[in-house]
C-alpha cells in the first residue's frame, strides 16, 4: 500500500473528534433532561386535573427504549440491552392501557 492509498482510506473513515463527540454527548444529556422534565411537567398537569397520562408514559418510555437500543448496537454491552428491553415493555404496556381507556 503507498501513501496515496492509505490516506485515501484514512480520509474516508473520518470519525468525530473527542472534542465533537463530548459536545454531542453533553447536547444528548441536556435535551433529555429538558424531555424528562416537560414529561413530568405535563404528567403532574394531567394527575391534577384528574385524566390519564398513558400517552405521555408512552412517549417517554419509547424515547427510552430507542436510546438504549441503539446504544446497546454501538458497545454491545448486556446492561444497555435490559434498560432498552424494560423500557419496551413499559412503552407496550402504556400503549396498551391508552388504548383500552380510549375505548372505555
Amino acid at each position: 500500500m503507498d501513501k496515496k492509498e492509505i490516506l485515501a482510506r484514512a480520509q474516508k473513515n473520518i470519525r468525530p473528534d473527542e472534542g465533537q463527540q463530548y459536545i454531542r454527548r453533553k447536547a444528548f444529556e441536556s435535551s433529555a433532561f429538558l424531555f424528562t422534565l416537560l414529561c413530568v411537567l405535563l404528567i403532574i398537569f394531567d394527575l391534577i386535573q384528574g385524566r390519564h397520562s398513558y400517552e405521555l408514559f408512552t412517549v417517554y418510555c419509547g424515547y427510552w427504549a430507542a436510546y438504549y437500543l441503539s446504544k446497546y448496537r454501538s458497545i454491545k454491552e448486556r446492561g444497555e440491552l435490559i434498560c432498552s428491553i424494560c423500557y419496551l415493555v413499559a412503552t407496550l404496556s402504556f400503549a396498551t392501557a391508552y388504548v383500552l381507556a380510549v375505548l372505555e
